[in-house]
């Protein structure tokens, strides 16, 4: 971990040894503190190891966000890969891990070889979760779960995805009995609340009817905090002598392409679309080299955070103009001209004069 990582944060001291000890957890630290490792490599080290056997799923990561593909490839795959090696550099036996997420654009395919081949490892979303516990195909490959990493908890409890993400869970501690319950957030508020909730009652009798107990929760939360350099500038006012066009749009133009080149990730709000794409037009006209500029006129949603945070990692400026969503062309059957008469109506119309002609020529 030091050598590809380097020393661990404060919430990963915090949160490792809370985990180690088999309890659960709810880690709450800023964003980019290594929650999602912190919760990932203490189930690597069990399942490498042996210490928690694999040849099935034993280990499921529900995220609400779709976009998970770079989350898993920091946080999972990458540290994975650099565990085995390291195994296999000391001459050890290391334990295969398979991962595979299970989404709504999984093909069927896929669905069915997950079936007969479970991962040590799933990542799903709560959707495909409660679909995947309507099957008993896909209910057997969930039977012996020893973790369950929620993340994102803050974009779900409180609604009605967050019931079905905690009805879910339960009913997997029915398949597969208790298991450890790992939560992760940098925003969620209150905390003992949401521990509360994400802990749920453990049924200690023998049916339905009890008696149940309300699981313990340990709560993480980080001291560390980010540093914030906030700065609060105003255009300067033109003089008589000059009389550029829109001499704010100029100066604030000429700002945002100083935080590009000077920055990996810039964010600039705007109140609508149109003065959006005025400042766009500014930035393009004013520099030397066109931008690439990713527009949300309505903010950021929770499905394209993640997708824009991680282009914010390794973007930099390009020249590309803005690009906008290309219209897919309409099928060859379809560019008729507009009044045109459909296919057929030809025919259609000759056989009608035909019809009215021998009826006008039958005698009566």
């Amino acid at each position: 971990f030091q050598r590809q990582v380097g020393q661990p944060t404060d919430a990963q001291q915090q949160a490792w040894p809370a985990i180690a000890s088999g309890k659960h957890v709810l880690v709450v630290a800023p964003t980019g503190s290594g929650k999602t490792l912190a919760a990932f490599l203490w189930a690597l080290d069990g399942l490498l190891t042996g210490r928690i056997p694999g040849g099935t799923c034993r280990i499921l990561y529900v995220s609400p966000l779709r976009a998970l593909n770079h989350d898993i490839q920091r946080n999972l795959l990458a540290p994975l890969v650099a565990l085995r090696q390291d195994f296999l550099n000391a001459g050890q036996k290391v334990a295969d891990v398979r991962v595979v997420t299970r989404s709504g654009d999984t093909p069927a395919n896929e669905r069915q070889r997950l079936v007969k081949h479970p991962p040590e490892i799933l990542i799903t979303t709560p959707e495909s979760l409660n679909i995947m516990l309507t099957s008993r195909r896909a209910q057997s490959i969930l039977s012996e779960l020893h973790t369950v990493i929620i993340d994102e908890i803050h974009a779900v409890v409180g609604s009605k995805r967050g019931v079905h993400l905690i009805t879910a869970i339960e009913r997997l501690t029915l398949l597969s009995g208790e298991m450890q319950r790992i939560a992760l957030s940098a925003t969620v508020s209150p905390l003992k609340p949401v521990a509360a909730w994400m802990g749920g009652y453990q049924n200690l009798g023998r049916d339905s009817r009890g008696p149940y107990r309300r699981r313990n929760v340990t709560i993480v939360t980080s001291s560390a905090h980010k540093p914030y350099s906030l700065s609060v500038t105003f255009a300067p006012q033109p003089t008589q002598e000059q009389h550029p066009p829109d001499p704010p749009w100029s100066y604030l133009a000429g700002e945002i392409r100083k935080a590009l080149h000077r920055t990996r990730a810039t964010l600039v709000f705007a109140n609508s679309k149109r003065m959006d794409e005025k400042r766009v037009r500014f930035v393009n006209e004013g520099g030397q080299e066109r931008v690439v500029i990713s527009r949300a006129s309505a903010g950021l949603s929770l499905h394209t955070r993640e997708p824009t945070r991680a282009r914010g990692r390794t973007a930099r400026p390009a020249s590309a103009a803005t690009a906008r969503t290309a219209r897919a062309p309409r099928p060859a059957a379809a560019r008729t001209a507009r009044g045109a008469p459909p296919p057929g109506a030809a025919r259609h119309a000759a056989r009608q004069r035909q019809r009215s002609a021998a009826q006008t020529a039958a005698p009566r």
